[in-house]
């Protein structure tokens, strides 16, 4: 899991999450995803949230980025992958 800022450019890449020119580590997916999506630029006040089933996931790429003013929770504790398994930061 990454956390993005105003600013950042994210795209996916056969199948690979960039944030800024960087590779995601994504070990918690289970499989390859496919797909190509973006650049975008991550503007202010805005989430950009993509699924864990990419390749079924109705996210962003469907729905636009998240005004922040509509989230109404945070994560608070990861369960995989397990040997990561904890309370969030």
């Amino acid at each position: 899991m990454t956390r993005t800022l105003p600013g950042d450019t994210v795209e996916i890449r056969n199948g690979q999450v960039i944030v800024n020119d960087w590779p995601l580590d994504e070990e918690y997916l289970s499989a390859h995803t496919s797909g190509q999506f973006g650049p975008v630029t991550v503007p202010l006040n805005y989430l950009l949230v993509l699924g864990d089933n990419r390749d079924s996931s109705f996210d962003s790429r469907a729905w636009g980025m998240v005004p922040l003013e509509n989230v109404k929770g945070r994560a608070v504790f990861r369960y995989y992958p397990i040997s990561r398994m904890g309370l969030l930061p």
